[in-house]
């Protein structure tokens, strides 16, 4: 018997703790190769292709955030899964040429705990155009569930805050073209789009770019980033934070981190730092548990690519390009994933890339104790073609009852 707090890693037909080799032939769901530089995407470039763009909405002054007249209301929904969004000709992650592209197929449940990219379907309630950063603020503000938010191209200069929720039969839809930017300025402070206790939403296809943090969670839980384009941010892109649990980030490119302060430069973040639960989390440990990283890709991150926080359990982190170009080496970021939950399951991800501050490609440390952080977790088919490091490929802590 394992004892408790042993990271178990079973070399056989079943589990296998890495693989150092060619790379694999696995695509990320909802497109093809991830790896695209994310420049085509954040500029809304959009060649022919598979890509049927819808025609772009007219901008007009202030539309009132209200129901279409009954003739503009869309269909009801149909009993046939929608199409999966096409990615744009340049196959880069997170663009998508229209907001109607922005709707996929997947699982129905962001809880599920597995790999396959989750479902974004159309609300079955209000469609709610908007063209400018005001009606797009009104529309949060009064969002319910059901209602479907349509970015209209264009850029939304601002920080947006949404803290009503959906529900799990009618989550709401915020969903755009990547040509549908929202602009958090500069990158000093503040959150481009912050879901505050703001359960059950759809966030898919449009651009995000710019503030401290890209997309920020605090006590929201059940909701779905899928086919973004998040970064030029002061510090991490994505943050699910602050007993935010079942969460997804899928299919989306994440760019250009660290902007403003590189050592917090992470890609995407789960939970809290103990040294902060005093400031964020009420002095208690952060269990922002089974959140879930699946198929996106990483650019020029200074941080590390995915950075889990101990009292975390429960995730999946699976099918992403990880990029270690950009690490930074600032505040112990030498490695694309710091892992530092609990019963993660960690497979399928490709790292490439090496900058001078690479040590490991994957670290775990227990921060707690064994029970709590950096211990019982799994590592799957991850590969590392073509890399040398100056460490261990994956770097397990002592305190586990591992070797390194």
């Amino acid at each position: 018997m394992t004892p408790r707090g042993v990271c178990q890693f079973v070399l056989g037909p079943l589990v296998a703790l890495f693989v150092i080799g060619p790379a694999l032939d696995w695509t990320a769901p909802g497109g093809p190769d991830l790896v695209a530089a994310w420049g085509t995407a954040a500029s809304g470039q959009s060649s022919g292709g598979s890509v049927q763009a819808a025609p772009a909405r007219a901008p007009e002054p202030e539309p009132a955030v209200a129901l279409p007249p009954p003739a503009e209301r869309p269909p009801p929904p149909s009993s046939e899964p929608p199409k999966p969004a096409a990615l744009a000709p340049s196959g880069a992650a997170g663009c998508v040429g229209s907001a109607a592209a922005a709707f996929t197929q997947g699982a129905a449940d962001s809880g599920s705990g597995g790999t396959a990219p989750v479902m974004v379907r159309r609300g079955t309630g209000r469609r709610v155009p908007v063209a400018n950063s005001s009606a797009l603020t009104a529309a949060l503000a009064s969002a319910r569930p059901g209602d479907t938010i349509e970015l209209a191209d264009g850029r939304y200069a601002g920080q947006f805050k949404a803290a009503g929720s959906g529900t799990a039969a009618n989550p709401i839809a915020l969903v755009g073209s990547c040509r549908a930017i929202l602009d958090g300025g500069g990158t000093g402070a503040g959150y481009a789009l912050h879901l505050n206790g703001a359960n059950h939403w759809r966030l898919s296809g449009f651009t995000v770019t710019g503030a401290q943090k890209g997309v920020m969670t605090d006590r929201s839980n059940n909701t779905v980033l899928s086919h973004l384009t998040v970064g030029n941010t002061g510090m991490e892109a994505v943050h699910f934070g602050n007993f935010s649990s079942n969460n997804v980030v899928q299919s989306s490119m994440i760019h250009n981190t660290g902007k403003a302060n590189p050592k917090f430069g992470e890609g995407v973040y789960f939970g809290t730092a103990k040294s902060n639960w005093g400031s964020k989390s009420g002095g208690q440990p952060d269990a922002s548990n089974n959140n879930r990283a699946l198929g996106n890709s990483f650019r020029a991150i200074t941080g590390e690519n995915i950075d889990v926080k101990e009292a975390t359990s429960g995730g999946v982190i699976a099918g992403n390009t990880f990029d270690g170009s950009g690490i930074s080496g600032a505040n112990f970021a030498d490695s694309v994933l710091d892992m530092k939950g609990v019963r993660y399951r960690v497979l399928n991800n490709r790292t490439s890339g090496a900058s001078a501050s690479l040590k490991n490609g994957f670290q775990t440390h227990v921060i707690t104790d064994p029970a709590t952080s950096g211990c019982n977790n799994t590592f799957t088919n991850n590969t590392f073609p073509g890399l040398t490091f100056s460490g261990e490929p994956i770097q397990l802590d002592k305190k586990c009852g591992g070797d390194s």
